[in-house]
């Protein structure tokens, strides 16, 4: 990424003036890829914005919450006893959604202890592409447990294939990697791949992006998060600018 935006990117952008920081992504687009260099760029641009106008960032990119409802993201443990423990910490600390990774082998037991000790917490499950379509009816046996979500089940480069696996299940499936920009979210919607949607801004590359996915899915009815790709603090708190529309 530092090389894209050194010798590639930053010289799109320096010493060009725009209307609106919109501008600045389309300015980049005559590169492929690299969302994430691009969303460095953008996302820097929008704050500058923001601070010059003397507004907060948010408001600046059009939110309406004053406050958002934030989940927490468990990874793997040891034991089930372990990942208990770790989710009865994160809800004592005020998260409002848990999320679990699973995979084979880790998956319907592991929910299952889940649902016995936290019956009515809102749970999600992110397989993070662990399962084929032969799974489907392994996956069906989710439909059990009243999941928000399970996110990615599939390939992360599928859409098409989410839609007959989202025809089998009740659990709404919501995709995050298969999204790179609006026309993935249209095309996943219009086929009905997922019933929810993850907007993360370094994969789709920026806020103009993301607000372009929001727009798509707010006029299907479609729900959206935004999910966190380890980010340091600034991008943290440029997602939870985002959060708030």
């Amino acid at each position: 990424a530092a090389v894209v935006l050194r010798d590639f990117l930053v010289p799109l952008v320096v010493g060009r003036e725009f209307d609106h920081p919109g501008d600045v992504g389309r300015a980049m687009r005559r590169v492929r890829g690299h969302a994430m260099a691009k969303a460095a760029v953008e996302n820097a641009v929008w704050a500058s914005e923001a601070e010059r106008d003397g507004m907060p960032l948010w408001q600046k990119l059009g939110g309406t919450r004053q406050q958002i409802v934030c989940g927490v993201s468990i990874g793997i443990k040891d034991t089930v006893e372990d990942l208990l423990d770790t989710i009865a910490r994160e809800l004592a600390a005020g998260y409002q959604r848990i999320k679990v990774k699973i995979k084979p082998g880790w998956d319907l037991t592991v929910l299952e202890r889940i649902r016995q000790k936290f019956p009515d917490i809102a749970l999600t499950a992110d397989a993070n592409s662990a399962y084929t379509l032969e799974d489907t009816g392994h996956l069906r046996a989710f439909d059990s447990f009243h999941l928000m979500m399970l996110e990615q089940p599939l390939w992360h480069d599928d859409i098409y294939l989410h839609a007959r696996l989202q025809r089998a299940l009740r659990t709404p499936i919501c995709l995050d990697e298969s999204i790179h920009h609006v026309r993935d979210a249209e095309q996943a919607i219009e086929i009905g791949a997922c019933r929810i949607l993850n907007i993360k801004l370094g994969r789709v590359g920026g806020f103009s992006s993301a607000q372009a996915v929001h727009e798509a899915a707010w006029r299907a009815g479609i729900p959206v998060w935004c999910g966190g790709m380890l980010e340091s603090g600034v991008g943290r708190a440029a997602n939870i600018a985002l959060s708030t529309l």
